[in-house]
């Protein structure tokens, strides 16, 4: 018989530990609104004014199924040992296939206003494509030794085509174009 009291009182006083330290936790931590604050809610419109227009390079390269490249392409005469045209185009087929909700989802943020918080689902789209990019700036910050990135590092990472994107100019903004359009389908496919 007193084995099943103390049992009983054990887990009562197990049961009363908890529920105190789950109060104490919930009072230690600050009232946090539902909505974002000011701060974060213009920081996120300025970053949608600076990456959203960036993503009308990516439709065309996602839309587009051949690739054009200029220069670069044309073998050197046997006659001359060097090149003989003034220019030249390579055209090739690219093999993947963006997904059109993916297409869909850009031309949402293309027409979003920055900052509308009317449009939820928008906002959360934006949301969800800022959280990826931030996870993509915050890993080449950490390859040019830099730290975690916020917005700010995230809107400046995305739109200065520097070394962080390559050695070769020339392909820096495909690359960018690249990670714009990664990050965006992992948005979509998250919020399926």
């Amino acid at each position: 018989m007193r084995d099943s009291h103390t049992a009983r009182f054990g887990w009562l006083a197990l049961a009363l530990l908890v529920a105190l330290t789950a109060g104490r936790s919930a009072a230690q931590q600050p009232n946090r609104s539902v909505e974002l604050d000011a701060a974060t809610v213009a920081a996120r419109a300025e970053a949608a004014r600076n990456l959203v227009p960036l993503l009308e390079d990516v439709k065309k390269r996602a839309v587009n199924r051949t690739q054009v490249q200029m220069g670069g392409g044309a073998p050197d005469s046997p006659f001359a040992g060097t090149q003989t045209t003034l220019f030249s185009v390579t055209v090739g087929k690219r093999d993947t296939v963006v997904d059109p909700q993916v297409i869909q989802a850009m031309d949402r943020l293309m027409k979003w206003q920055a900052g509308d918080r009317a449009s939820s689902a928008d906002a959360a789209l934006f949301d969800a494509w800022l959280s990826e990019l931030s996870s993509k700036a915050t890993a080449l910050s950490l390859q040019s030794s830099g730290g975690a990135c916020d917005t700010d590092c995230v809107v400046r990472t995305m739109t200065q085509l520097n070394e962080r994107w390559g050695d070769s100019p020339r392909t820096r903004g495909e690359l960018r174009d690249q990670a714009l359009l990664e990050a965006l389908t992992a948005a979509v496919k998250a919020s399926k």
